[in-house]
């Protein structure tokens, strides 16, 4: 019976600690171009990582342009109206490391009253009750800044750019790892695979012993994190093996699936 191979559960491995992959299947054969699209397949899904980190990191340097040019529109374009500081909110910190006050001002345009709340204006502003200058684009007057202020962001933009850079940072190691893992290893399997039978050394939770059916025995590393996800039934199980030394591929047809692997030593008959 041929079947897919799969490929490991992130969210098996976060909750459980390995991959969820049930009991080993008997009689499942995966033929040399199966098991060589699946090193592909991991390779496409490393770049595809990287592709993706790389938008987390564009959507924050654009987002800022965006409200930054936004800002300086307002501040060179927008109509000038005086406004009544009517509220003034425990600060934070800026990026430099100044107080960031939160203030509502509320002013009036076209006979329509507003109120609006900047984030972290200058501290001479931040007073109950005092008249400061707003600009607001004609079209919208909501949509306005305090006068002469420098650009700061809005608050919900940090966590914005916190989230964003937490992807960023997840998505581009799993790219780096990803595609330096596999990339080395397309070539091999490419060049054919080696039916075998792995075995689990004890004591060594990260070693197999391979056996193949010529004779020889290769002893493999599996390597991290795969060592805790590849549960222990599957790794006595039959195996195709490509390349040697750190660009060896290891498939467990059991799952089946494909595991990245270092050859520690090997043996001839």
């Amino acid at each position: 019976m041929a079947e897919r191979i799969r490929r490991l559960s992130l969210r098996s491995v976060v909750v459980r600690g390995q991959d969820d992959l049930g009991l080993p299947k008997k009689d499942v054969t995966v033929d040399d171009g199966t098991a060589t699209r699946g090193v592909a397949r991991l390779l496409r899904r490393a770049v595809l990582c990287g592709v993706a980190a790389l938008v987390c990191a564009g959507l924050i340097v654009l987002v800022r342009l965006l409200l930054e040019a936004h800002h300086e529109s307002l501040q060179r374009e927008g109509a000038r109206v005086e406004g009544t500081v009517v509220a003034v909110h425990d600060p934070g910190f800026s990026r430099r490391g100044e107080p960031r006050p939160t203030i509502e001002v509320r002013y009036t345009v076209r006979g329509e009253t507003f109120t609006e709340t900047y984030d972290s204006p200058s501290t001479q502003v931040a007073v109950k009750d005092r008249v400061i200058s707003l600009v607001h684009d004609p079209d919208d007057p909501a949509d306005s800044a305090v006068a002469g202020e420098p650009f700061e962001g809005p608050a919900w933009f940090v966590w914005f750019a916190v989230v964003l850079f937490l992807g960023f940072a997840m998505l581009a190691f799993g790219a780096v790892v990803g595609t330096t893992r596999w990339s080395i290893r397309l070539g091999p399997a490419r060049t054919g695979w080696r039916p075998g039978h792995s075995h689990p050394v004890i004591g060594q939770p990260r070693v197999i012993a391979v056996i193949f059916e010529d004779g020889t025995t290769s002893i493999l590393t599996l390597t991290r994190p795969v060592n805790l996800t590849i549960p222990i039934p599957h790794r006595d199980s039959p195996v195709l093996v490509a390349g040697a030394g750190a660009r060896t591929t290891i498939l467990f047809t059991s799952g089946p699936v494909l595991a990245a692997a270092r050859e520690r030593s090997a043996s001839t008959r």
